[in-house]
């Protein structure tokens, strides 16, 4: 069960999010939209921007509750961040 995955609106990939750039790292996911929402959060987290990088990961958990590095992505941006 998730806390996150059933408490966040599904919003899909392609809704005209801010454009990060290109950059991916493959996660083991079935689901496109969760491989974008991963990458824009660990871009996000590359700038610096923890808060916008954990609402991605939260995505990326709604797109697919399998993914396991979207949870970490969520530790990761929810860390000790000054958040």
């Amino acid at each position: 069960m998730s806390l996150v995955a059933d408490s966040v609106k599904p919003t899909p990939a392609a809704s005209g999010y801010y454009n990060l750039g290109a950059y991916s790292r493959k996660v083991s996911t079935k689901s496109e939209a969760a491989q974008a929402w991963f990458d824009r959060g660990l871009v996000w987290c590359y700038s610096f921007n923890h808060e916008e990088a954990y609402k991605c990961f939260e995505q990326a958990v709604v797109q697919d509750r399998s993914c396991t590095m979207a949870y970490w992505g969520l530790a990761y941006a929810a860390g000790p961040n000054d958040k």
